[in-house]
């Protein structure tokens, strides 16, 4: 018995002691924790190890978390690695007491301590202390700011800025160019040929000369609004198969429309579009296979349009068809009122009236000596013998018009509008080819003929009555372009015949003296037997 209540003694005094030893810590409620986070002072620096223990944080591990956490980050994780180590196994029980017993001592502390206490708190807490204390403040705190903050900035930032950056403005850039040059700047294009490019070139080579306003102020060549299209071959049958078109001076800039670059546009604000060529040739086969005006092009009305091949722009017929776009310019710009010739006062249902046209041997011997008289023109540059010769020219005509047998009055009414009309776009026409192509072309005989040298009856009135007007007419126009400058501006209203016989104004005898001297001037006798032969 001595020895049994010695032993119970003994575990007496050893409960004892380990319920008051174990009462200041009092944090048993840390071991369902995992001792680490009870014993160290460390305020709360395993709670990273937190989720392993979801179970016992009811009160007090909520607050753990909030304040300690925040703290590792900034300052305790440098000094954990140096100093809590030493202090856990030295100094452990009294720094327990001083922060957490007031806190703790609440609920479960006196309960808690009975049976795990003995065993987590020898074994267990220079362990954990050791290993997971620096190794989860140190690998995942700065692993989850290295890795995803670098990532996320590195690779879509540059990604995004670097390609869609160049791709918008490279698109969008070339369309707002094709409005805005009207020649182009030194840009080198391909979509020409040679037969293109020759006629561009002589297009421009007559804008060139007619900016010399040599004869009429108004006649703004340069601004025309055209759309040309090449055909394999031209003929007056058949305006050939559409290869290609383009358009001069476009009323409005389409994005389907491309811009000649200078190797390519000779100097002319020409653009290469094709989407309206077959329309363009549907309408000249409803017509004269060759021109038309007033062509409706993306909505827009007033081209002109016309056809151009290689056999009627290169070779021996290289002129054809640029001085027919310059003649029917003429007709569309000049002689017609609207803003880029206001005063233009013309009524184009004048008489045309072949058939009636007067056709007897005294006309048509006068009418036979006017071309004579003319026939040199415009290579007579004597302002003296164009005095003369513009004499002779009214003369003749106020002659015809007192033997026209006519109730219309047809030598008036239909050959001195013609003249008008006819003879300007004729002379504008020749004096541009002349002055480029460098030749000597005279008014007469290239296109219409010379009635001395008709071959039959039918011949010869087709050359009174209508072909004549056309050399005649520019031959009067040239003429007083060189003596009178100023004159020119009456064509706006009047007749060559009118203008011409305001600036000389002749009596009676000086028009008898002035057909005298045209029959000196030429073989009478030829044309009087000529009008034998071919008239009643």
């Amino acid at each position: 018995m001595k020895k049994l209540s010695r032993f119970a003694l003994v575990m007496f005094l050893i409960n004892m002691f380990i319920i008051v030893s174990c009462d200041p810590t009092e944090d048993p409620e840390n071991t369902p924790e995992k001792p680490p986070i009870e014993d160290p002072d460390d305020g709360g620096i395993m709670r990273p190890d937190e989720p392993m223990v979801p179970v016992v944080p009811t009160n007090p591990e909520p607050e753990k978390p909030t304040n300690p956490e925040p703290e590792k980050p900034t300052n305790p994780e440098p000094e954990k690695p140096t100093n809590p180590e030493p202090e856990k196994p030295t100094n452990p029980e009294p720094e327990k007491p001083t922060n957490p017993e007031p806190e703790k001592p609440t609920n479960p502390e006196p309960e808690k301590p009975t049976n795990p206490e003995p065993e987590k708190p020898t074994n267990p807490e220079p362990e954990k202390p050791t290993n997971p204390e620096p190794e989860k403040p140190t690998n995942p705190e700065p692993e989850k700011p290295t890795n995803p903050e670098p990532v996320i900035p590195t690779d879509p930032e540059p990604e995004k800025p670097t390609n869609p950056e160049p791709v918008i403005p490279t698109d969008p850039e070339p369309e707002p160019e094709k409005p805005t040059n009207p020649v182009n700047e030194g840009q080198n294009t391909s979509y020409t040929d040679e037969v293109d490019r020759e006629l561009f070139k002589q297009l421009k080579g007559h804008v060139d000369y007619y900016n010399k306003k040599e004869f009429f102020d108004d006649f703004l060549f340069e601004k025309y609004p055209m759309y040309l299209v090449q055909t394999d071959s031209w003929s007056f049958s058949s305006a050939g198969n559409a290869k290609k078109a383009f358009v001069i001076n476009p009323k409005k800039v389409t994005s389907a429309m491309k811009k000649l670059g200078s190797n390519e546009s000779m100097g002319l604000n020409v653009y290469r579009f094709d989407d309206s060529m077959n329309n363009a040739m549907n309408r000249l086969a409803n017509g004269n296979d060759f021109f038309t005006f007033n062509y409706s092009l993306n909505n827009q009305e007033g081209y002109y349009l016309q056809v151009y091949a290689r056999n009627i722009t290169l070779g021996r017929n290289n002129e054809t068809a640029v001085t027919t776009i310059t003649h029917e310019a003429f007709h569309a710009l000049h002689q017609k009122k609207g803003p880029l010739n206001p005063n233009w006062k013309f009524n184009f249902d004048g008489i045309q009236d072949k058939s009636s046209f007067p056709y007897t041997r005294d006309l048509v011997e006068l009418q036979i000596l006017v071309t004579e008289v003319l026939i040199d023109f415009p290579n007579v540059t004597d302002k003296n013998v164009l005095k003369e010769k513009l004499k002779q020219y009214v003369a003749i005509r106020s002659k015809e018009m007192e033997l026209d047998p006519t109730s219309r009055k047809l030598i008036k009414n239909m050959s001195l509008n013609q003249e008008r009309s006819e003879g300007a776009p004729h002379m504008i026409e020749f004096m541009g080819k002349r002055d480029y192509f460098k030749n000597n072309d005279k008014f007469f005989g290239t296109l219409y003929g010379i009635p001395m040298k008709a071959k039959d009856r039918a011949d010869l009135k087709d050359m009174l009555n209508s072909g004549n007007f056309y050399p005649v007419g520019a031959s009067v126009l040239y003429a007083i372009a060189k003596l009178d400058k100023e004159r020119m501006k009456d064509y706006n209203s009047k007749t060559p015949f009118q203008m011409a016989s305001e600036m000389l104004n002749m009596s009676d005898s000086e028009k008898e003296e002035a057909i005298e001297a045209a029959k000196l001037s030429v073989d009478w006798g030829a044309i009087q037997k000529k009008a034998a032969d071919f008239t009643p």
